[in-house]
């Protein structure tokens, strides 16, 4: 029988360690707190990660105003309706018995797919790297920052080339709303916010209510 905190070898039965003085725990009875401390810790980190996901693959961010309706989408959605359009129109292409060059269209759909799974796989790393070695790594929270912050950009500048388009059409200079962030974007800015001070919590160890 061996102590579990110095490694010394010590009488069977023993309570105290007469070499370093600390209690006595079974290599049992110790895996099995530290089995519950992380347990105990785990869940709400990973249960604001999976929130995470769900955000950036199903929540939409944005809302393009197209004057007969609005349409809500995020990265993830996008790439897949614009990949779906690009279907489609090989298959009207081929009915006409035309030929129609969709590469480019389909190289934007697999980007907007790509840059939204990106924080979906660090944010599971995160996960797998919590589970198994009891560390709290933060690139999924700051990937969907990243992402975040991208998706104002790219909203801004899809707004400014529709006005743009549309001014040389009208040969007036005209600004319009086209696309604006929805109330899903926020949602996941204070999602991440929460997440990270939820992890510094877990890090300093004070319990989370």
């Amino acid at each position: 029988m061996f102590c579990t905190e110095c490694g010394k070898e010590v009488r069977e039965g023993a309570k105290f360690c007469p070499y370093c003085g600390k209690p006595i725990k079974t290599a049992e009875k110790k895996r099995s707190t530290e089995k519950k401390r992380s347990a105990d810790k785990s869940i709400w980190a990973i249960v604001l990660r999976v929130a995470l996901i769900v955000c950036v693959i199903v929540v939409p961010w944005f809302e393009l105003n197209y004057y007969v309706g609005i349409v809500a989408f995020n990265f993830f959605s996008m790439g897949s309706a614009v990949s779906k359009g690009a279907q489609a129109l090989r298959s009207i292409a081929s009915i006409s018995g035309a030929s129609v060059n969709t590469y480019s269209i389909d190289a934007f759909s697999l980007f907007c797919i790509a840059l939204a799974l990106v924080p979906v796989v660090y944010l599971s790393l995160d996960i797998r790297t919590y589970l198994k070695k009891g560390l709290l790594q933060w690139d999924g929270p700051i990937a969907v920052i990243i992402i975040l912050v991208l998706g104002l950009v790219a909203a801004a500048l899809i707004s400014w080339v529709i006005d743009a388009w549309i001014s040389n059409g009208l040969s007036s200079s005209i600004q319009l709303d086209v696309v604006s962030v929805s109330a899903g974007w926020w949602i996941t800015v204070v999602l991440v916010a929460v997440t990270i001070w939820v992890d510094q919590r877990i890090r300093s160890g004070k319990r989370i209510s």
